[in-house]
C-alpha cells in the first residue's frame, strides 16, 4: 500500500500506512523509505525529515537516493526561514554517513536554493560539490543559470556557465538556449 500511495504522490495516506505498519511491528527497507520520502516530496508532506530520522533510529539501511528524496521534500518549503540551511545539513549528514552524493542529489539541493531564492548560495554549493568530486551535469549548471537569467542577471548566468565549464562540467548546447529564452521572457 505504501509503495502504491508513494508512486501516486499520496504522502498523507502513505504516511498513515507507514505508521500503522510500524505500530504493528512491521519492518521496512530502503525501498520503502525512499518511496515514502518521494511521496512526501510529491505531496509537499512536511514530515520527510521525521521519516528519515526514524529510519536512522531503526537502523534501516539508507543510500544516496534516500538523501536525494529527502532533499526533494524540502523544495516546496524552501522559502521558509531555516529550510535551506536544513537541506544543506541533510546533504552534509549524507556525507557523514559515507553516502556518495550523486548528480541527482546535487541537483535537488540546487533546486532548493532556487526555490529559496538564494542563487548565490546555490553557486557556492555547486562549486563546493564540483571541487569535492560530486558529479555535476549540464542540468546542474542549467538549474542555476536559468534561474539567474529569469531574474535578469544574465552576466551571472554566463559566469556560472563559464565556471561550470572550467570545473569540467560537460555543457549541453541547450543551456544557452534556455538562458536566451529566459531573457526574452523578461522583455
Amino acid at each position: 500500500v505504501i509503495l502504491t500511495c508513494g508512486r501516486a504522490g499520496k504522502g498523507d495516506i502513505a504516511m498513515e500506512y507507514f505508521k500503522r505498519g510500524r505500530a504493528a511491528g512491521i519492518d521496512c527497507d530502503t525501498i520503502m523509505i525512499n518511496t515514502l520520502l518521494d511521496a512526501c516530496a510529491k505531496s509537499t508532506h512536511a514530515d520527510g525529515l521525521g521519516v528519515f530520522m526514524d529510519a536512522i533510529e531503526k537502523q534501516v539501511p539508507i543510500d544516496a537516493s534516500t538523501i536525494t528524496f529527502l532533499l526533494a521534500s524540502f523544495t516546496e518549503s524552501a522559502a521558509q526561514p531555516g529550510q535551506l540551511q536544513s537541506a544543506i545539513e541533510v546533504m552534509n549528514m549524507g556525507e557523514f554517513l559515507n553516502l556518495e552524493p550523486s548528480t541527482a542529489t546535487l541537483n535537488a539541493l540546487l533546486r532548493i536554493c532556487v526555490a529559496a531564492d538564494d542563487l548565490d548560495r546555490g553557486r557556492v554549493e555547486f562549486i563546493k560539490a564540483c571541487e569535492r568530486g560530486i558529479p555535476a551535469s549540464s542540468t546542474s549548471v542549467a538549474i542555476l543559470a536559468q534561474a539567474y537569467a529569469v531574474r535578469g542577471a544574465v552576466k551571472e548566468a554566463m559566469e556560472l556557465i563559464r565556471t561550470g565549464a572550467a570545473l569540467g562540467v560537460e555543457l549541453n548546447a541547450g543551456i544557452f538556449i534556455q538562458c536566451v529564452s529566459a531573457c526574452k521572457a523578461l522583455a
